[in-house]
């Protein structure tokens, strides 16, 4: 695709785009089509069924009718001949295929029906089709809830069909008999004349589409035939002339020919406007190649006259190129600076330089005339100078320092012995005061171990005070239970006393009979009252020891209360005792790291005395070498600065 050719691409571009375009508008297209065709499907298998019904309500309305017609010829005596004709009018009546009525009454009773006389006179209350619907309940429930009559919907055995098909009737209750008239149609004949509606839908729509496509097939030939007619005169012609045009312009600037011809303006569209860029490049381009000719010839007869010896020729030629501009102020301004070197005084600059081998380097040139090599040679000359004054300071400070040194090392190996004495008293207080407090953390030990001793028998009585509040709730239980116990037997001493009673007044009532049976119940009224003060007074004693109880739950309370109190002080007194054991701890441990550190210092110190004997030679020796520094600087001769 890369390598394919404009107009290629354009014409692909201009099919690309046909092509997406005609698949949108038949896409679409198709998609509104069947959008209608399927809403009108809809809307027709809707008014289908509704047609349908409308016309089975018509039928058993027509039905309906001629049996009402009939019933008005009845009299006394012909009421069942006029019955009789009836059923044989509606069981006659037939439509379409394999149309009929039948009818039953408002005890599931059939009545009559053409195609299934068997069932007459049956009572088909629980008669059910395939899906559980219980058919003839719902018919005369439709029927008797509306006296226009209404739909029922179930499964039916059709003829010439194995098996129940789905069905739907309309019923109509006649009142007068309490018949109840029916017509219904299978789905399935509803059913195909929606199929017959569908498929005429779907020719209907493949013969659009199918147009559409051929439609948009021959749309998209004669556009593509137009591009290419139009890009050929327009747009391939200009761009092929373009391209001849730009191959000579650069055969030109390839040296391939002399002349550049300019591009041959046809139209004012981009090409002929890029057309006219290109012309106006091609003329600057003429000029600034015939400028650089210049220059390059008029540079050439320069390096021709330097290679003769000659410095005073410039180049003159200019030229727009920035570059070759660039090339001839550097030309010139090197030629400027060989003169300038040549015509200097090379014998001062040799006088110089010999200067400077023999130390001296007092001597100077002029920057201004000296040229290139002359700057470099006082840059140098500056460099020396100043090495040699930081040489001199350099040495004069280290022979202050090394004096200065020698001193004070000299003081520090005095000090150093005096530090050695002293650190081994030191030593001797520090073992001292080491040994002192590895006895008092001893004693701290020994008051810790007391202290918890004392600790657990705070605990011990802590958890027997503990376990007698226990025991005093649980005789706290016990009363409470003794107390209830005691109103039960209060309780049965007054219903007692309250019998006893009856039983006197039905005693007093049956006279002499009943005077022994008074006297039981006076007996056991005199119980009931001993029952009830002996309750009484259990009940004062139960009150009287649950006080003390609770006296002694308090008492047992106030010594828990006690034992926490003195657990915690021995808690604080461990924690102190362990503070004053660690503090000895460490006091020791320090003790025996400042002991340690004594010796290593007069370790140390003995060493540093050694060190500092060798640093005064090493002193006396820096001193002899700053002298020497000094002595050879000073054979230099040098600006001082």
């Amino acid at each position: 695709m890369k390598n394919a050719s404009i107009k290629l691409k354009l014409l692909m571009l201009v099919i690309l785009t046909i092509f997406t375009v005609s698949t949108i508008i038949i896409v679409n297209s198709i998609n509104s089509i069947q959008d209608i065709s399927q809403k009108n499907i809809q809307k027709y298998e809707k008014e289908a069924y509704k047609i349908k019904e409308n016309e089975l309500k018509d039928l058993v309305e027509a039905a309906y009718n001629s049996v009402q017609k009939l019933s008005k010829k009845v009299t006394p005596t012909n009421e069942e001949e006029i019955k009789t004709l009836a059923k044989e009018v509606v069981g006659s009546m037939t439509y379409g295929k394999d149309g009929y009525f039948w009818i039953n009454d408002s005890n599931h009773v059939v009545v009559m029906h053409p195609t299934k006389p068997q069932n007459v006179g049956k009572d088909l209350t629980n008669l059910k089709d395939p899906n559980g619907v219980l058919i003839y309940q719902d018919i005369v429930k439709v029927a008797n809830n509306n006296d226009k009559g209404g739909l029922v919907k179930y499964a039916w055995p059709k003829p010439g069909v194995e098996g129940a098909q789905p069905k739907f009737s309309y019923v109509q209750r006649f009142k007068k008999w309490d018949w109840i008239i029916g017509t219904g149609a299978y789905v399935d004949n509803v059913q195909k004349e929606i199929d017959a509606m569908k498929k005429s839908t779907n020719e209907e729509i493949n013969a659009v589409i199918i147009n559409t496509i051929l439609l948009s097939v021959i749309v998209a030939v004669i556009i593509s035939l137009l591009f290419v007619f139009i890009s050929n005169k327009l747009i391939i012609s200009p761009i092929a002339k373009f391209q001849d045009g730009l191959l000579k312009f650069f055969k030109f600037l390839n040296k391939e020919s002399n002349e550049a011809e300019k591009l041959e303006v046809l139209s004012n569209d981009e090409i002929g406007k890029m057309s006219i860029v290109v012309n106006e490049n091609i003329e600057k381009t003429q000029k600034i190649m015939e400028q650089d000719a210049k220059l390059i010839d008029n540079v050439k007869d320069i390096v021709q006259f330097v290679n003769k010896g000659i410095f005073e020729k410039r180049v003159t030629q200019s030229s727009d190129s920035q570059s070759l501009n660039e090339l001839k102020n550097l030309l010139n301004d090197m030629l400027q600076t060989l003169q300038n070197l040549v015509g200097a005084n090379i014998n001062n600059l040799s006088s110089v330089l010999e200067s400077y081998s023999n130390y001296d380097f007092t001597k100077k040139l002029d920057t201004k005339t000296c040229g290139k090599i002359g700057n470099e040679v006082m840059q140098l000359n500056a460099m020396i100078t100043k090495m040699l004054n930081q040489n001199n300071q350099d040495g004069t400070k280290l022979e202050h320092s090394s004096n200065e040194l020698s001193q004070n090392v000299e003081v520090i190996s005095k000090n150093a012995t005096s530090q050695a004495a002293s650190l081994e008293e030191t030593a001797a207080s520090i073992e001292e005061i080491t040994s002192n407090i590895k006895n008092t953390n001893e004693k701290a030990q020994e008051m810790l171990s007391i202290s918890s001793e004392t600790k657990k028998s705070a605990q011990t009585g802590k958890s027997l005070a503990s376990k007698t509040v226990n025991s005093m709730d649980e005789i706290n239980e016990q009363v409470t239970d003794i107390n209830e116990a005691i109103l039960v037997i209060d309780q049965i001493a007054f219903q007692t006393n309250i019998l006893s009673l009856n039983a006197a007044v039905e005693a007093a009532t049956a006279g002499e009979a009943g005077k022994g049976f008074a006297v039981v119940a006076q007996e056991v009224r005199n119980l009931a009252s001993r029952s009830a003060e002996a309750a009484t007074e259990i009940k004062r004693i139960v009150e009287t020891a649950t006080l003390k109880a609770n006296e002694g739950k308090q008492i047992s309370s106030s010594m828990i209360e006690g034992f926490n109190q003195l657990e915690e002080k021995i808690n604080d007194t461990n924690k102190l005792i362990d503070d004053v054991t660690n503090a000895a701890k460490e006091q020791t441990i320090g003790m025996t790291q400042i002991a340690d550190a004594v010796n290593q210092l007069d370790k140390f110190t003995q060493e540093n005395a050694t060190i500092a004997d060798k640093t005064n030679d090493i002193a006396r020796q820096t001193n002899k070498i700053s002298n020497d520094v000094v002595s050879i600087v000073k054979e230099y001769k040098f600006d001082l600065q």
